[in-house]
């Protein structure tokens, strides 16, 4: 019944103007015939605030993270699945997180946070453990040698909006160890 109303809901808001999700209400029987298809385009990927560990030897050091401007991201809707499509990554699928993991917050300014409200210009009716989430993730070795790992994980607001935590680890040639998660919006071009 959830499903059947929230599919109307999206076909009476297209006849009227966009459509509008509310990702409090959607669940994961709504993610592959209402979600992902209108996942499909060009979106910026903001960079906000985080934490930055590195780690060498016995040394250990933490680093705060400030924002870091945005990209623009394409994501691409084929054959039932979504992929993200990132300059530095490349392609990666885009799939249901588990609905059993949370999105870990991030410690900004005092606080811990899992989505950047100021950023995305609204804070959700619920929680994000009540939402819609996707994660994605990718791995790459850089021009240095640094093996890296990137993880995101989103709660879906809207159509038009995403956020939650990215969290990158390095493990350089040299034994250099880093680990660092910020929060990341994604929003509709």
């Amino acid at each position: 019944m959830k499903r059947l109303v929230s599919a109307a809901m999206c076909i009476w808001s297209g006849m009227v103007g966009a459509a509008e999700l509310d990702g409090c209400a959607l669940s994961a029987e709504d993610y592959a015939d209402l979600v992902a298809p209108l996942l499909d385009g060009a979106w910026q990927a903001h960079n906000g605030p985080g934490l930055m560990m590195m780690k060498m030897g016995a040394n250990e050091m933490k680093l705060p993270m400030p924002r870091a401007g945005h990209e623009v991201m394409a994501m691409l809707y084929r054959d039932g699945t979504v992929y993200a499509d990132m300059a530095q990554f490349g392609e990666a699928e885009i799939r249901l997180a588990d609905p059993d993991s949370q999105i870990a917050p991030v410690p900004v300014d005092g606080a811990q946070q899992d989505l950047d409200f100021a950023t995305l210009g609204l804070a959700p009716d619920c929680s994000t453990d009540r939402m819609l989430r996707l994660e994605f993730d990718q791995e790459r070795i850089d021009e240095e040698g640094t093996h890296l790992w990137l993880h995101v994980h989103l709660a879906v607001l809207d159509e038009d909006r995403m956020g939650g935590v990215l969290t990158v680890q390095g493990r350089g040639k040299d034994g250099t160890e880093t680990h660092a998660r910020r929060l990341v919006s994604f929003l509709r071009n």
